[in-house]
């Protein structure tokens, strides 16, 4: 019986430690999938985010320009009261931002990386060829070079409406790239969300099949254990029934010996 009861302890341990580890594999691959999944709607974040920023480089380019291309014409009808080194700022400005859009850079303490489309990089190339040339035809109107094109003010007003057409461009086509990356965002987040309730159903259904397991094991110990003990207390109602006859049979034999004795004196 001690026997029995030391493999019934020995059996729950068994199950308890398959059930634990069964439950341990269970979290450890739905908290892999859920870190997936979180590092995917991440990335997919951060996309669009970079898209606005360079959206938002793009505009200040624009302003840079025409504050530029404003302050030159107002030299022409003598307003301007502005130094050429502070009208040469605005070019500046605008190049230097030019150029953070293509090789990437820290643009208001978040850092821009190189982009990869090559559309994109065509344009933004083709801009800062122009920003260039735009800031020499400048500095011919402000004077401060000695070569001097013909009709140079016919050329930069051309040239300062091809800018503003590229910057159009390139606006458009990055409001088409971040349109295409919310989308994914929103798809990376239906996804993760799927993902939490789907880890979650697996989580379940493992502790559900576990537990009924360790239900139905813990049952059959238990019957097993009640059977064994029925067993035990049976042999041992046999084994005092059996001593009892033995013990009525023997008190009757020495009372008849008794008996018989005293009937012969």
């Amino acid at each position: 019986m001690l026997k029995h009861r030391n493999q019934g302890v020995n059996t729950k341990q068994n199950l308890k430690r398959s059930f634990n580890l069964i439950t341990l594999l269970g979290i450890g691959f739905l908290a892999l999938t859920l870190s997936s999944l979180v590092y995917q709607a991440q990335i997919s974040r951060e996309a669009p985010v970079h898209i606005l920023h360079l959206e938002n480089m793009a505009f200040e380019v624009k302003a840079e320009l025409t504050l530029y291309q404003l302050s030159l014409q107002k030299i022409v009808i003598g307003e301007q009261t502005l130094q050429p080194e502070r009208i040469d700022s605005y070019v500046q400005n605008a190049m230097q931002l030019i150029g953070i859009m293509l090789r990437g850079g820290e643009y208001r303490h978040q850092l821009m990386v190189k982009p990869e489309d090559p559309v994109l990089v065509e344009k933004l190339q083709t801009l800062q060829t122009q920003t260039h040339r735009l800031k020499t035809l400048g500095d011919q109107w402000m004077g401060l070079t000695t070569d001097v094109e013909k009709d140079q003010d016919i050329l930069f007003d051309t040239l300062f409406e091809d800018v503003l057409v590229n910057i159009a461009e390139i606006q458009s086509n990055l409001s088409i790239d971040k349109k295409q990356q919310l989308e994914a965002h929103d798809l990376s987040v239906y996804q993760l969300y799927g993902g939490v309730l789907f880890c979650a159903l697996v989580l379940l259904a493992i502790f559900y099949y576990s537990n009924r397991r360790y239900y139905q094991a813990n049952q059959r110990l238990i019957s097993s254990e009640s059977k064994a003990k029925s067993l035990f207390n049976a042999s041992v109602d046999v084994s005092v029934t059996f001593n009892e006859q033995l013990l009525v049979q023997s008190f009757n034999k020495t009372a008849e010996k008794t008996f018989g004795i005293a009937r012969q004196k």
